[in-house]
């Protein structure tokens, strides 16, 4: 019984998927952020003065 670790295939599946994970969650986080930024600033600002109040 060999206890070297994770077979060839398995190493190599976790290889190919981990940027991939990676690159989706970097997508996921900036897409969350944008939308964040647009729900905030999305007509904030008024056309006339206010008045003090």
């Amino acid at each position: 019984m060999s206890t070297a670790g994770p077979t060839l295939p398995v190493r190599i599946a976790v290889t190919v998927l981990s940027p991939a994970v990676a690159a989706g969650a970097v997508v996921d986080v900036y897409r969350t952020g944008d939308s964040g930024a647009k729900a905030a600033w999305h007509d904030s600002f008024s056309k006339t003065t206010s008045n003090g109040s």
